[in-house]
């Protein structure tokens, strides 16, 4: 007699939320929720695009001033062969460098040709450009349409001998 005491309300004139209305109040809880969220997954993701981009940019730097700083130490043969294909970007790099380019699913080419040249007395002056191109691995660097171009020109000076 106690369990079927349980069972019958206290109140019967009490009414309980039926499924259907405990449905429809969380169908418009979702619809008011639902616009907030996608402002908030849209600038999610517009700041990981903007992040990798800062990072390219960076590591586009850090690479320019690795290649300057092998031209100056002559570790680069300065030969001006306008004929010369573009070399992957890496060739040169230390291990860190590489890594990053991994990290960052990049792959990139690398063009140096000399701009301009003067020679006085002993000094043989230099300007050469330097064009760094870098895309998503997986794909060529010429049919990609989000690939970056880089460009950038170094002044070398040295003597003739």
């Amino acid at each position: 007699m106690k369990k079927t005491a349980l069972l019958i309300s206290k109140n019967p004139s009490k009414r309980h939320f039926q499924l259907l209305e405990i449905m429809v109040a969380m169908f418009i809880l979702l619809a008011c929720i639902a616009p907030i969220l996608h402002i908030y997954v849209v600038v999610y993701k517009q700041e990981n695009v903007i992040d990798r981009i800062n990072k390219q940019d960076h590591l586009v730097y850090l690479i320019h001033a690795h290649y300057t700083e092998l031209l100056y130490r002559r570790e680069i043969s300065l030969v001006d062969d306008k004929d010369a294909p573009p070399t992957d970007v890496s060739a040169y790099l230390h291990k860190d460098l590489q890594d990053q380019l991994k990290a960052l699913s990049t792959q990139g080419l690398i063009t140096l040709k000399m701009l301009a040249s003067n020679k006085k007395k002993e000094i043989v002056k230099q300007l050469w450009g330097l064009d760094i191109n870098l895309g998503s691995i997986g794909k060529p660097l010429a049919s990609q349409s989000d690939n970056k171009k880089y460009s950038y020109e170094i002044y070398i000076e040295r003597s003739s001998s």
